[in-house]
Formats: C-alpha cells, sequence, structure tokens
C-alpha cells in the first residue's frame, strides 16, 4: 500500500507542476486559462472518485477473505493434525510387525549363510 500511495501523491505532484507550467507558457487569456483548469480539473476528480470507490471495495473484499478465510485456514490444520495423529496410532502396530518380520528374515538369512559355509558331510 506504500508503493500505491507514493505514486498517488508523486501524480499530484506531477500534476500541479505540470499545470503550473502550463499556466506560464499559454498564449491563453487568462479567464480562458482558468476555464480550460476548471474543466481539467473537473475531468480529474472522476477518475480519483473511482480509484477512491474501487480501493474501497478491494479493501472490503480484503476483509472478507480474511475474516472468511483464517477460521478455515485454522480448522483445515486443525484437521490435518487429527489425521496425522490417527494415522500414527494406526500404523504403529504395522511398524512393530514389520520389524519382527526383518529381524526374523536377518536371522534367516545368518542361518542360510551358516549352513552354505559349512562343508558338506557326504
Amino acid at each position: 500500500m506504500g508503493k500505491l500511495k507514493s505514486y498517488a501523491v508523486g501524480a499530484a505532484i506531477g500534476g500541479v507542476i505540470g499545470s503550473v507550467a502550463v499556466l506560464l507558457s499559454t498564449p491563453k487569456s487568462g479567464s480562458e486559462m482558468r476555464s480550460d483548469l476548471k474543466t481539467k480539473a473537473d475531468d480529474a476528480k472522476e477518475p480519483l472518485k473511482d480509484f477512491k470507490s474501487s480501493f474501497g471495495g478491494l479493501r472490503q473484499q480484503i476483509k472478507t477473505i480474511k475474516n472468511d478465510g483464517v477460521p478455515a485456514i485454522k480448522s483445515t490444520v486443525s484437521d490435518v493434525a487429527e489425521l496425522v495423529k490417527t494415522f500414527q496410532k494406526e500404523i504403529q502396530p504395522h511398524i512393530k510387525q514389520i520389524k519382527q518380520d526383518v529381524n526374523e528374515l536377518e536371522k534367516t538369512k545368518e542361518r542360510l549363510e551358516a549352513n552354505t559355509n559349512e562343508p558338506s558331510s557326504k
């Protein structure tokens, strides 16, 4: 929002400087110049009003998203945490069984290696 504000301030300052430069270098009479300046100022007011209106709507949309989104995100995080806990509880017995199976396989492997290294008694 800082960039937008500095842009708007820069545009306003540039408009004032441009108006002064035109005023000092114009061949028109004073009344013609005032009339032109008033017309240009009125023309510039409408886009600024539109911008202000659009910016207010955008700000309201951001507030709505924040107000609706934050509780939804918190709820989702809570649900995911609960799912992870449930998954961990459900998988623990399987992990223990896999460890036992691996240990049995290692013992079987060691026995097979021991049997293959013994000379056959034929």
